[in-house]
């Protein structure tokens, strides 16, 4: 067998390698020379010297000759240097692979995951599945290593998926940034489109991103509602009724944005922004007009932010369509951390906070189809309300509070906290019992409400209600009671010759023209019903 010379090494970087690697194939694949191929093999400043080409025949050499150390030496520098390069990533995974190193084979997977593609990743979690052993069982060694990587392509899905919901502008995003010193924040947009490395960034907390609503098209695949505390009310030194009218006022907003939504036959995803209020995000199955996304969110927001006086409500797009050279508004994606605050982002409706609870929450999200809005629209604006099956059900059986919720903003905000399960102040309680508790059907409303908190006692109800003597609370004590600085509803005096919220109920209207103020004891058949009614309420709640 012939053999061939291997050249010392050569120290200058630029220098042309070609003969020393066909030397060196020679060499290897007829074993010559072994001492002075195994030297020339480990000679690290020649091959980190190489282009990715060149350095991926390197570590094929060194595996050939059975240097495997190495190869896997000169596979890890390659992918280091060269990530994209997938030609050198999958060789490297393959001989992790062939050698068992599990633990080592996963972490290399979860770093590749960021530059091979799904259908790839996929393969290789098969790959990993068929080296299990032959009875199924898996060792704790291997499952050790399968786990990150399993969790890394459900995760890389996920991702996917908040992409394709989050989806704006296709050639730039933005980045957020913030001056704590200065008291300033705001956002630079990054001319490039949204990866699957920067959603990474954003949900770990490394950057904070945003998406400008607006493709180029001027059309939109989703829209946001934006609720703002009002700065007077971000301070921790406010009182506790402001505090607590915050808290009234929250739930209130939610529940109504929430119910209105279902009504148009839409559903938000609510996430807390991570600073200042919430953002109701509304997804398309198809970019729709801008100008059209818009009507539909509005008609949501305005009048519910008639109603509010502690949040702002603003909806994007803003606009209808881009002019210029300019890039229209953008909102910061959820599940980032606010350069500001601190704080991070997540959805209110999502039982636990955690990343991967969090992501796995978007598949609930389900798209609408912008024909269903259209319709439901149209009715809406000949006043032919379309109501969402759970609202017509609240609607038919107790339509005294629902007309109050939406007519009534105090009340409606106090109804709101007790279906939110939210604890009631004594004020609060004491405004709900001298209104509602005044009304025919006041006995079983009052126990509805108050059975959606833990500590419902039926027998303090009914005490509360026996106490009601005179007539309801009046507007202006209920506004003072709960620090309510909104504007008063426009309302007929009835003929007690003062406003109250009652006068909003024709229940009620046609009760004061009979002068015909209500006993709470039972003297007839409807009194009867009114109290099986209540009993029934009472048993459904404990039988939950």
């Amino acid at each position: 067998m012939a053999h061939t010379a291997l050249p010392k090494k050569e120290k200058s970087r630029g220098a042309d390698y070609t003969l020393l690697l066909q030397k060196l194939e020679n060499a290897v694949l007829h074993s010559s020379d072994s001492s002075r191929t195994t030297e020339t093999l480990k000679n690290k400043e020649v091959w980190q010297s190489l282009e990715k080409e060149n350095r991926l025949k390197w570590a094929s050499f060194a595996q050939i000759a059975g240097e495997i150390e190495t190869a896997l030496e000169v596979y890890k520098s390659l992918t280091l240097s060269h990530p994209e390069y997938e030609k050198g990533w999958e060789e490297y995974l393959e001989l992790l692979s062939i050698l068992d190193r599990n633990e080592v084979l996963a972490a290399q997977i979860a770093r590749a995951s960021q530059y091979l593609t799904k259908k790839q990743l996929k393969g290789w979690q098969q790959q990993i599945k068929k080296s299990l052993p032959a009875d199924g069982r898996e060792g704790s060694e291997m499952k050790t290593a399968q786990a990150p990587f399993e969790k890394m392509i459900w995760q890389r899905e996920l991702m996917t998926l908040f992409l394709d919901l989050f989806s704006g502008r296709e050639d730039v995003f933005a980045r957020q940034w913030a001056d704590k010193q200065e008291n300033k924040s705001g956002y630079v947009p990054v001319r490039q489109p949204l990866s699957i490395n920067d959603l990474d960034d954003h949900i770990n907390g490394r950057k904070t991103c945003g998406i400008y609503i607006l493709q180029s098209d001027s059309r939109v695949r989703c829209a946001v509602i934006d609720a703002d505390l009002l700065s007077e009310y971000r301070s921790g030194k406010i009182t506790r009724e402001k505090r607590t009218q915050v808290k009234r006022e929250r739930s209130y907003m939610i529940s109504r944005i929430r119910e209105s939504s279902l009504e148009l036959g839409v559903k938000p995803l609510i996430e807390f922004s991570g600073f200042k209020g919430f953002h109701f995000w509304y997804f398309f199955k198809a970019p729709v007009d801008a100008s059209l996304a818009r009507s539909i969110v509005t008609q949501i927001a305005d009048p519910v932010n008639r109603d509010l006086s502690t949040f702002d409500l603003e909806v994007f797009p803003k606009q209808g369509k881009l002019s210029g050279k300019g890039l229209g508004n953008l909102v910061k994606l959820p599940l980032g951390i606010h350069r500001f605050s601190g704080k991070k982002s997540f959805f209110v409706e999502c039982p636990k906070q955690d990343l991967d609870s969090q992501l796995y929450f978007l598949k609930k999200v389900e798209p609408v189809d912008l024909n269903d809005v259209k319709q439901v629209s149209q009715e809406k604006a000949k006043d032919q309300v379309v109501l969402h099956p759970r609202m017509e059900g609240f609607a038919r059986e107790y339509p005294e509070l629902y007309a109050l919720e939406k007519k009534c903003p105090p009340l409606g905000q106090l109804i709101a906290s007790c279906r939110e399960k939210r604890y009631l102040s004594v004020r609060e309680e004491k405004v709900l019992f001298q209104t509602i508790g005044f009304l025919p059907a006041g006995k079983r409303l009052m126990h509805y409400l108050m059975a959606f908190n833990p500590e419902y006692n039926p027998h303090m109800v009914d005490f509360q209600l026996s106490r009601l003597r005179g007539t309801p609370l009046g507007c202006r004590r209920i506004h003072s009671l709960l620090s309510f600085t909104g504007n008063f509803c426009e309302l007929e005096p009835g003929i007690e010759a003062y406003l109250h919220p009652l006068l909003h109920l024709e229940a009620w209207k046609k009760m004061a023209k009979k002068k015909n103020v209500k006993s709470r004891k039972v003297e007839n058949l409807n009194d009867a019903l009114e109290n099986l009614q209540c009993a029934i309420l009472q048993v459904k709640r404990f039988m939950k």
